[in-house]
């Protein structure tokens, strides 16, 4: 979609750094429809390592376009490279995350919520389709929609240690394109961050 900027998220950490190239249109529906393109899972690698290769990634498809990160809120505690990995992201390549806590099981319920909700769409006719969806190139993702997140006794999600990095992506662009972003009455470009400081 031309006219909607790209959401990139990011889950920080050595083991399985996790980037997703995404877009959120909040006028499709009740919630919004998010839409992932592509998805970018690291294994053992520092963020100076794995930055640019995510950040190739999105020139690759989505060179000079407006882009809003999302991420992590630990990735402002995390130190794996001598510093926050959100400090590292800015210092070394002006990339501004976007981060808010939110319990985890908020955000899982908000991704379950726009799964099985419907709403048109128009680059299929028009036709009623999910609000979650995901583009065939990103078979991890859709693999980690069935084996992510599992949960406890007491209905709390618990995480499988390697597919719930990529459900957690789309956890932080979610809620934070639906709780900071827009409100489906505002117009578009006001997606795009104001202040590239704060990237609000």
């Amino acid at each position: 979609r031309t006219d909607l900027p790209v959401v990139r998220t990011w889950d920080f950490g050595y083991g399985h750094p996790c980037c997703k190239l995404a877009q959120f249109d909040p006028f499709a529906g009740e919630k919004g429809r998010y839409m992932v393109y592509r998805e970018l899972l690291g294994h053992r690698e520092k963020l100076n390592e794995f930055a640019p290769r995510a950040i190739m990634m999105t020139r690759s498809l989505f060179d000079g376009w407006p882009i809003i990160d999302f991420g992590d809120p630990h990735g402002a505690d995390n130190k794996d490279v001598g510093e926050s990995s959100i400090e590292y992201l800015w210092r070394h390549h002006r990339i501004a995350v976007n981060h808010k806590r939110k319990r985890i099981k908020v955000g899982v319920e908000e991704i379950q919520e726009m799964v099985l909700s419907r709403a048109p769409y128009e680059l299929d006719g028009d036709i009623p389709a999910s609000c979650f969806l995901v583009d065939p190139m990103c078979p991890i993702t859709i693999d980690s929609y069935i084996f992510g997140y599992h949960k406890d006794d007491d209905g709390n999600p618990v995480k499988d240690g390697y597919f719930d990095h990529l459900v957690d992506a789309d956890r932080y662009g979610i809620v934070g394109n639906r709780d900071k972003a827009i409100s489906r009455r505002k117009k578009v470009h006001k997606y795009v961050p104001r202040n590239i400081h704060t990237g609000y």
